[in-house]
């Protein structure tokens, strides 16, 4: 009898161990999307009974980040110069042929929507694009950090998991009139198991990296479908 209840029990730890204790780092919310166009589904695309919005492509265009320059050292901003760099190649294309990094200083934290507008109008431009950003990253052990239990032996073994979940949703203003154009939302999740315990930090910063990024595709192509399809194109 003993060895019948053994056997299970052995096996659930066994499965345990293996699946390490890292509680996957979930997409964050933001809700500022939802805010300003309240109209989207549960993906982010277009309601079909959208008013007409009176515009004409191609757009100029001018992106503020709400979450750039938020400290962490040259590594982050340069992370944050890639990112962007990613937002702005994706936004250009039939729908916006120009888009300009507009300067945060002065937009207040979080930027407004009013005063986003107001350095696009100075600028000459016709739409205000707020892009918001939030990532999480969490790391946990796994089986292989069994090999912990000797200091010394620590950093031989691959022992530890690592995830990161991002959001990102980006919204257009038109300048002149102040009418939300559209928003979308992307969300990114990645993980990395089996990682050696020097390499954590950095293995964190890439995948933050690579989710936020990920993010930003979806929530760019989310928008342009949104704004295309209430345009009829």
């Amino acid at each position: 009898m003993a060895n019948r209840v053994v056997k299970p029990v052995g096996g659930i730890v066994l499965l345990a161990l293996m699946a390490g204790c890292m509680i996957p780092a979930a997409p964050p919310q933001i809700g500022v999307a939802r805010s300003l166009d309240p109209e989207m589904d549960l993906v982010g695309f277009a309601s079909p009974y959208a008013p007409e919005l009176g515009i004409e492509p191609p757009l100029r265009a001018g992106l503020v980040w709400a979450e750039e320059g938020g400290g962490g050292g040259d590594a982050a901003r340069k992370a944050q110069d890639r990112i962007l760099a990613v937002a702005l190649r994706r936004l250009r294309g039939s729908l916006f042929e120009e888009v300009a990094k507009l300067d945060n200083a002065g937009l207040g934290e979080p930027p407004s929507i009013s005063s986003i507008r107001s350095v696009a109008a100075r600028s000459g431009l016709d739409t205000a694009l707020l892009l918001s950003t939030s990532g999480l990253t969490r790391s946990g052990w796994n089986l292989l950090a069994l090999g912990y239990v000797g200091v010394v032996t620590a950093p031989l073994f691959p022992g530890s998991d690592v995830s990161a979940g991002a959001t990102a949703e980006l919204c257009a203003v038109d300048v002149r009139s102040g009418t939300v154009l559209g928003c979308g939302i992307g969300t990114a999740y990645t993980e990395d198991r089996y990682v050696f315990p020097l390499s954590v930090s950095d293995r964190r910063g890439e995948l933050a990296e690579s989710g936020v990024t990920r993010a930003v595709e979806g929530a760019v192509a989310r928008m342009i479908d949104r704004i295309e399809r209430r345009l009829g194109r």
